[in-house]
């Protein structure tokens, strides 16, 4: 259970660091606000059912890491494709194709090594 704790903790350390990092090297400016705003409705709306979709799939199966990865990438991946649909000059879907890239291969290294 701690070696779990400290494996998240390091994790997002690291997405952090990466995301700061990436954002000066590639000057992408820092998203205001808190909460992700959609970059079109039928963006939000995709966003609002995938996790709905989630939420009723965790009702019916136990938690699992491919279940948390499945619901992640796919849902990330719509979210990058959206951004760089629409709002090409922001750049911000290279911070999130990163996001999409790093954080599962991340978790999948620390199921594999049994730290999960």
């Amino acid at each position: 259970m701690l070696k779990g704790l400290v494996f998240f903790a390091a994790v997002i350390l690291i997405g952090t660091l990466s995301e700061s990092l990436l954002r000066k090297k590639l000057e992408i400016p820092k998203s205001k606000g808190f909460i992700y705003r959609g970059v079109s409705s039928a963006h939000r709306w995709t966003e609002r059912i995938l996790l709905l979709i989630y939420i009723i799939c965790l009702m019916i199966f136990d938690f699992s890491i491919g279940l948390f990865l499945a619901f992640i990438i796919p849902f990330f991946a719509f979210r990058t494709f959206m951004e760089w649909k629409y709002e090409k000059e922001r750049k911000e879907y290279l911070i999130t194709l990163h996001f999409v890239t790093v954080f599962p291969l991340l978790i999948a290294g620390g199921y594999l090594v049994n730290i999960l």
